[in-house]
């Protein structure tokens, strides 16, 4: 019997002592590490740079975020999704991870076996929060609340449509979400579109701030 392929990474940003930790982490957890950088253009000068990735471990410990690393939404279609670790666990870093379009978010207390799950999850094509990090959102989306109404879809959805918008905050891909509801791909591909323009965002981790904001979906369905 063949062995099952291990996930292939890369380590990029933060300081080196954090870079090392995290790098032994993941391969005493036997996942591949291919290499690690202090940014994104040390990376891509590299002269043997590594291989293709499976997804992306991203240490963000500098305001400014993603470290010159564009998520794959906005750039070529074969680079790797990106988990981000937030370092400082800083608001506003959290946001705009989500909002560039990053498919894992963990904080340095969410580490460990969470960081392998993440990792994991997010190469297979699904989208992870770490409970530290959605803890982050709670209390945010809280003081939100108490200044303004929540923005809701300028199109309420379906009961079909808030089902299928609950797996998809699970980050099930459409092939499981079907498997699910026991209906075609093409279908879930359909309410999926239809939920995103209804909702008016672009990618799944700006669709799971939104859900989680408008109380579309609950919390906990989202965090591990």
């Amino acid at each position: 019997m063949r062995k099952p392929r291990r996930c292939r990474t890369a380590v990029v940003g933060g300081r080196r002592l954090i870079r090392q930790a995290v790098t032994t982490l993941l391969q005493t957890r036997h996942l591949v590490v291919e290499g690690s950088w202090r940014n994104a253009r040390d990376m891509q000068c590299e002269s043997t740079p590594p291989r293709r990735l499976d997804v992306l471990t991203l240490l963000l410990e500098e305001p400014g975020l993603l470290g010159g690393i564009r998520p794959p939404s906005q750039a070529q279609a074969q680079s790797p999704p990106i988990v981000a670790i937030l370092v400082n666990a800083r608001l506003d870093d959290l946001r705009d991870a989500m909002h560039g379009g990053v498919r894992g978010i963990l904080t340095t207390d969410d580490c460990g076996s969470d960081l392998v799950k993440a990792l994991k999850v997010v190469a297979g094509g699904g989208i992870y929060m770490g409970s530290q990090a959605g803890a982050l959102i709670s209390d945010s989306l809280s003081q939100t609340r108490k200044a303004k109404a929540p923005r809701l879809c300028a199109n309420p959805l379906s009961q079909r449509e808030l089902q299928v918008l609950a797996l998809l905050c699970q980050g099930m891909s459409a092939k499981q979400a079907a498997s699910k509801l026991t209906v075609s791909r093409k279908t879930i591909e359909n309410h999926r579109y239809n939920i995103y323009r209804k909702c008016n965002v672009d990618n799944l981790a700006c669709l799971m701030r939104h859900a989680i904001a408008n109380k579309l979906v609950e919390l906990d369905l989202v965090t591990p």
